[in-house]
């Protein structure tokens, strides 16, 4: 007996069928579908996922069949194990549902504030120390004018822009 014949015989395969077969064993698909216990449209079924090969002249190769199916139930058996489980999938669901009611509980309780808020209360703030360093020339312009110490001068425009940029620190 081959070795392939020897892979497709015997009961410790499971779902395929317990008797050996050779190589070169034709059968129709009403044949297959009985043969596995199965509808001819699951046979059919497996023909148009391409698990198996497309009839020949209306027959299919059951060591064919036996192999492609196996190989496929394998693959399922092994993507099955490697995938999230639902288990895995309700799991991160309740985790991202615990963030988001404690994301809610903080906005109530006041310890997150809204980004529209931030934003706003950035832009005001930005606001007056631009105003405050525009008007800076308008109030010193002529103190400065009148000054003739070159130092003193650089002391009074420091001063007055460090008192404008102070404000962002407010």
């Amino acid at each position: 007996m081959e070795k392939k014949d020897e892979i497709f015989s015997g009961t410790e395969q499971q779902g395929l069928p317990s008797f050996e077969y050779k190589t070169g064993n034709w059968r129709s698909v009403v044949e297959i579908a009985n043969l596995f216990d199965i509808s001819q449209q699951a046979v059919r079924n497996w023909i148009d996922a391409q698990i198996i090969d497309k009839p020949i002249n209306g027959i299919l190769n059951v060591t064919d069949i036996i192999r492609k199916v196996y190989r496929h139930q394998r693959r399922l058996i092994e993507r099955k194990g490697s995938d999230s489980t639902l288990e895995n999938l309700r799991k991160n669901g309740q985790e991202l549902n615990n963030r988001k009611k404690q994301i809610e509980l903080d906005l109530l309780m006041g310890n997150l504030v809204s980004a529209a808020d931030v934003k706003k209360a950035a832009f005001e703030r930005h606001r007056k120390v631009r105003d405050a360093i525009e008007n800076i020339p308008a109030r010193i312009s002529d103190i400065i004018a009148a000054e003739t110490d070159g130092h003193r001068i650089k002391e009074m425009l420091s001063q007055e822009i460090y008192q404008a940029l102070k404000g962002l620190s407010k």
